[in-house]
């Protein structure tokens, strides 16, 4: 047993797991409680900070935990994500850390495996003992329940359940909702009428998702006449758009893998499909632009944040951490480094909010307080409509240039309504 001081005693049992983790940073501190006894020294906050027992916490650090798709079937569209974590912790040991402790952090790979996510997960909260964790993973919501058994204070893709507006809860459902209507109201920006959808195979979220969008297109008097799979290793681009072509689609929207996109652009344009508008759910990627501009070139992108492409203090701030503590990113226009950067951000706030001892209750708490998230303006808050009431998101629309390696801004702001989506 590991003996540790505490406010109100002299002797606190550490577990095992963190034993292991935390013994080299304690040691010197054992010492001296054993030196003086019990005796209670230093300023009030020091005390606190050498006091607190919570997950993740030592005297001088506090860990996170990341769980990402580096590798496995479609792990592409998540390989930057530790690129915006790297940025933001960055940034924030650059600003004295939370309370003085220097942030830290551990990362698992999920491999896009169930099994091996389930085990990443409870490895970084069973065994690493983290103070909270960023997911970036279709697959982060397999350990949903788990995380909310053992109170983990959590942030990211498809694990989140709740956002707070105006004392109001709304679900993850919504967001989903909000997403289709705005992608609806997209399509219907190029009077286009007939939409094929591609999926990648394997992205079950993915599919989800579509079955929201042709609501919302139905809704909007757009018609989806077709769905394709596509499967990455035997996956034909070519028969993908003779099928557009041989249904007069004149849209196509692709909830599959930046690559797939890509391959099946290319063969659009050969083929000379007549389509006005093709969208995709994956591909604001600087460096993939960069290699394949001309494949991708009128490929629109949806954003949940700010296109980086309008500047200001917010995206000057991400693009400055990005090119100091994560060079090896190549062009800072990654979606998912962005989203990463965002969910890091949150919940730095929280552990920040939580106080000098951030426990799992006080840092969840602090995440249940934080209203109208805007991440220090690289998102829109999410609103009520103050006409219908409706849970509303804005998003914005960027598309590839048709002659450089860069995106333009088609539209800042369409808003999707959770209600338009039933």
């Amino acid at each position: 047993m590991v003996l540790r001081r505490r406010r109100g005693g002299c002797q606190e049992r550490v577990s095992s797991a963190r034993r292991g983790k935390w013994l080299p940073v304690l040691g010197v501190g054992l010492l001296l409680v054993g030196a003086v006894g019990c005796a209670v020294g230093g300023p009030r906050g020091q005390e606190a900070i050498s006091a607190c027992d919570a997950p993740g916490v030592a005297p001088d650090e506090i860990r996170i935990g990341l769980m990402y798709s580096d590798t496995g079937t479609s792990s592409t569209a998540f390989g930057m994500a530790r690129a915006g974590v790297d940025a933001r912790i960055g940034l924030a040991n650059e600003e004295g850390g939370v309370h003085g402790r220097k942030v830290v952090y551990e990362w698992r790979d999920d491999q896009m495996s169930l099994d091996v996510s389930k085990r990443a997960v409870a490895d970084l909260v069973e065994n690493v003992g983290v103070s909270g964790l960023v997911t970036s993973s279709f697959l982060a919501g397999a350990s949903a329940s788990y995380l909310e058994d053992r109170k983990v204070p959590v942030t990211g893709l498809y694990v989140d359940s709740k956002v707070s507006v105006g004392g109001r809860k709304f679900t993850a459902v919504d967001l989903v909702a909000t997403m289709a209507d705005a992608w609806s109201q997209y399509i219907q920006k190029f009077h286009s009428k007939r939409v094929l959808v591609v999926v990648s195979d394997g992205l079950s979220p993915a599919s989800s998702f579509g079955d929201y969008l042709r609501q919302a297109l139905s809704g909007a008097g757009i018609a989806t006449i077709g769905t394709e799979v596509y499967a990455s290793a035997v996956g034909s681009p070519d028969q993908v758009a003779q099928r557009a072509v041989a249904l007069n689609a004149d849209a196509v929207i692709f909830l599959s893998d930046p690559e797939v996109s890509v391959d099946v652009m290319r063969s659009l344009r050969r083929m000379g499909a007549p389509v006005k508008v093709a969208l995709s759910f994956w591909g604001y990627d600087g460096n993939l632009v960069q290699t394949d501009q001309a494949a991708m070139a009128g490929l629109s992108v949806m954003l949940y944040h700010a296109p980086l492409e309008a500047g200001g203090p917010a995206v000057e701030r991400y693009k400055n951490a990005m090119a100091r503590y994560a060079p090896y990113a190549g062009r800072v226009e990654q979606e998912i480094a962005v989203r990463a950067y965002i969910e890091t951000d949150r919940l730095i706030t929280a552990l920040t909010a939580a106080g000098q001892c951030p426990t799992s209750q006080k840092v969840n708490s602090a995440l249940d307080g934080i209203v109208n998230y805007a991440a220090g303006g690289l998102l829109r808050p999410v609103t009520v409509d103050p006409a219908t009431g409706a849970f509303q998101q804005c998003y914005a629309f960027v598309r590839v240039n048709d002659r450089a390696a860069y995106f333009d801004i088609v539209d800042n702001q369409i808003c999707g309504r959770a209600a338009a989506v039933r």
